[in-house]
């Protein structure tokens, strides 16, 4: 994949694993995959993501992507 992460995803309620490792993705992750409840598992490594982990987000997204939490 290249491009951004797909906000879309956010919508899939039922995901426990995202692994998206090795991809081309850039940009910052987006704020609508804090709908994703179920997620216990989030691989990010090989990225080129920037910007910071939004605030919707749990600690598991600022683990796995190496970014800063996004100021409140």
């Amino acid at each position: 994949m290249t491009g951004s992460i797909p906000p879309e995803l956010g919508s899939l309620g039922s995901l426990e694993e995202l692994n998206l490792v090795g991809n081309q993705l850039t940009g910052s992750i987006p704020p609508e995959l804090g709908n994703l409840k179920n997620l216990h598992t989030v691989s990010l490594q090989g990225n080129n993501l920037n910007g910071c982990v939004p605030v919707e987000l749990p600690d598991i997204w600022v683990r796995a992507s190496g970014l800063e939490r996004c100021p409140r």
